[in-house]
């Protein structure tokens, strides 16, 4: 598990195939898969889509409304898929990013 999560902040990207993380970890697709159900009580798919969602809202509570834009903020993180995002991130913060982004204005 840490082989896991050491390899996703090395990575700068939040995006890595199961390869990768079964290589990082030095385990088969089970066992990681297996590993991080027990400790984040979800596969590492959903749990680094979360890392990111959580990313992109500090981001944009950091950001400065008149200086930053959601897709500038967005692609630093690695997000290719914006209109895709932009769902999930209402589904679990109850709001669309632009109305994050502007909450602090």
């Amino acid at each position: 598990m840490s082989d896991c999560l050491e390899f996703a902040e090395f990575s700068g990207s939040w995006h890595f195939s199961m390869s990768e993380l079964c290589h990082a970890a030095n385990a088969c697709e089970s066992s990681v898969r297996q590993a991080f159900v027990e400790v984040f009580d979800m596969p590492p798919t959903q749990y680094f889509q979360h890392r990111l969602l959580n990313a992109l809202r500090n981001e944009l509570l950091r950001a400065d409304p008149r200086d930053e834009t959601i897709t500038r903020v967005a692609s630093s993180l690695g997000v290719t898929h914006l209109g895709r995002t932009s769902g999930r991130y209402r589904d679990v913060f109850d709001e669309v990013p632009s109305e994050t982004l502007h909450a602090t204005a």
